[in-house]
């Protein structure tokens, strides 16, 4: 349940390329500029409970390419507390609006994340996931669809390295998503998905995320977030909420 709920801190919130507005998802640097995401979050997963606090950070090499690093702090109520495994990030645009119809826009990410500090599966105090995992996915979307909406879709997959207690896996997903720009100020973005996770006994994970987002200036916003997940057979469902400042320069 540990690995669980560090994974899924350790997973949180990758640095996302139009439009003026930054907390639009797809919103990228521009070469040679930054993207600071520093978030605050809580996670409840059965009788389990998480704090953490994540820095992301976010560079871009080109206008259509991105890499960025992300570490965290975390606290598991009545258990351990440490530094989580950091994370590298990249991305890149292999299509947009100027080239597309319907102004779609199609992007390619992944991720690795090694194992470096202490975990309880691993045997040793700290909250590290106790694996080095990766993963990659696909986000196709448009503003163009809708008035005042971007819409988007993700397909992708996670592997999960093994521990000493526990065996290798992976998690299949897909989820469909929505933004809402209220005005230039504000706006409302969630989503819905579906995960298949092969961890031995295979199951299912499906669930539903909520954001708002508040511009402070142009290169700085507020996003409170809110996301559920249940599980098929007994596996706990898992909730997280929290709020990231996003900081351009």
């Amino acid at each position: 349940m540990k690995k669980v709920i560090l994974g899924t801190l350790a997973l949180f919130l990758v640095a996302q390329v139009y439009a003026l507005n930054i907390t639009d998802p797809f919103y990228m640097p521009k070469k040679g500029g930054f993207i600071s995401d520093t978030s605050v979050l809580k996670q409840n997963s059965g009788n389990a409970r998480a704090y953490g606090i994540r820095e992301v950070v976010t560079y871009g090499i080109m206008d259509e390419l991105s890499i960025g690093a992300g570490l965290g702090w975390a606290k598991i109520k009545h258990g351990d507390s440490g530094l989580e495994d950091p994370t590298i990030y990249a991305r890149y645009r292999i299509a947009d609006e100027a080239k597309t119809s319907n102004g779609i826009i199609v992007d390619l990410k992944a991720y690795l994340s090694p194992e470096i500090f202490d975990s309880p599966l691993n045997g040793d105090d700290g909250v590290a996931k106790g694996s080095t995992d990766f993963g990659f996915s696909a986000m196709v979307g448009s503003k163009e669809l809708a008035k005042d909406f971007v819409l988007w879709a993700e397909a992708g997959v996670d592997l999960i390295g093994s521990t000493k207690f526990t065996k290798s896996s992976n998690v299949i997903y897909l989820s469909g998503n929505a933004k809402y720009y209220l005005d230039d100020l504000n706006s409302f973005d969630g989503g819905i998905f579906l995960k298949h996770y092969s961890a031995g006994d295979d199951y299912t994970g499906y669930g539903i995320r909520f954001d708002y987002a508040r511009l402070l200036q142009d290169n700085l916003a507020l996003v409170p977030f809110w996301s559920a997940e249940s599980h098929s057979d007994d596996v706990p469902s898992t909730v997280q909420f929290g709020i990231t400042l996003r900081y351009t320069f």
